[in-house]
């Protein structure tokens, strides 16, 4: 609430690189307050370490957005990521790397997205994959690895761009079976 006169003072915002890293800041909504600048928009560990962001549900990371790396980095008690829109052209790395509590990251729209390299790394609850990566991707190393994956279909997951990189994909997921 003490942030809202300073949000909205903010005019054509670019660069939102740590913005509410290590913050108290509970919800991820008041992205929807913020002016952006036309493009290139970087979010690059807003939402780093903050111990109150449970969810990050339905949120639209715009496709003006060129990198969210980190973007939720060890946020300690976030549990859920459903139906998020990650249409960052660019990188979406480490995104929710560390986030032990995560478990539900259903439905989630990574259209334009080109690296998701470490994106699931140490989520030790995540125990699927997402349906598939979009064809512009071009490095998913590291992707899910120390993760609950216990079963991977590469067929339908790993059938995206023939350019993609999938160094320790799912290295280190307990139980690993591949078929």
């Amino acid at each position: 609430d003490r942030l809202m006169p300073l949000i909205n003072q903010i005019g054509n915002a670019r660069n939102l690189s740590y913005m509410f890293y290590k913050t108290t800041i509970d919800s991820t909504e008041i992205l929807d307050t913020i002016n952006y600048a036309n493009n290139g928009l970087i979010y690059d560990y807003c939402f780093g370490e903050c111990p109150n962001i449970t969810n990050a549900d339905d949120l639209v990371i715009s496709p003006k957005t060129s990198s969210a790396v980190g973007m939720f980095y060890k946020c300690p008690n976030l549990t859920s990521a459903s139906y998020m829109q990650i249409k960052v052209n660019g990188s979406v790395s480490k995104m929710f790397s560390d986030c032990r509590k995560l478990s539900d990251i259903s439905e989630l729209d990574m259209a334009n997205v080109k690296d998701t390299s470490y994106m699931f790394n140490n989520c030790p609850r995540i125990d699927e994959m997402i349906e598939e990566l979009p064809s512009s991707c071009n490095n998913a190393d590291y992707m899910y690895a120390n993760t609950n994956i216990s079963e991977c279909e590469f067929v339908d997951v790993l059938f995206g761009s023939s350019n993609c990189t999938y160094e320790g994909f799912i290295s280190g997921a307990s139980g690993m079976t591949v078929r």
